[in-house]
């Protein structure tokens, strides 16, 4: 950072380094994901469909692991913003709807006909575990 910053800013990049820290720790205690076409390993952030690596951004991943944490369970777009992308984003649900279709693009057989990333019946999203 240069100097002189502003300090609303420096607050703004400690609490997204604090987000980090904890989406981190909080990695390492999901249990890995697999079934015969997918596989994630939350402990070393890596994914793979039939063994293939697929690379997910860090807010792919943070928001990946946020939805099966929380598998077979709706999750509402602001649950998943606040998660995700912090108090800042909440009641911005473009993020969500952007971000999962990246996700379903790079996950499922079909993104047009999700089988992990399924849209909920009240504005939400849930990981369904096969």
């Amino acid at each position: 950072m240069t100097k002189p910053f502003d300090r609303d800013f420096l607050i703004d990049r400690v609490a997204a380094a604090l987000r980090r820290v904890v989406i981190n720790n909080r990695s390492s205690s999901l249990s890995p994901y697999q079934d015969d076409y997918l596989t994630i390993d939350p402990i070393h952030r890596q994914v793979a469909i039939r063994g293939e690596p697929v690379q997910l951004s860090y807010t792919e991943f943070r928001l990946l692991s946020y939805l099966i944490r929380h598998a077979d369970k709706e999750r509402t777009y602001n649950q998943i913003l606040k998660y995700v992308w912090g108090e800042i984003a909440v009641n911005n649900s473009f993020y969500v709807h952007s971000y999962i279709w990246r996700l379903r693009k790079k996950l499922e057989e079909d993104p047009a006909s999700p089988t992990y990333l399924v849209s909920g019946q009240t504005n939400s999203y849930r990981f369904v575990k096969r």
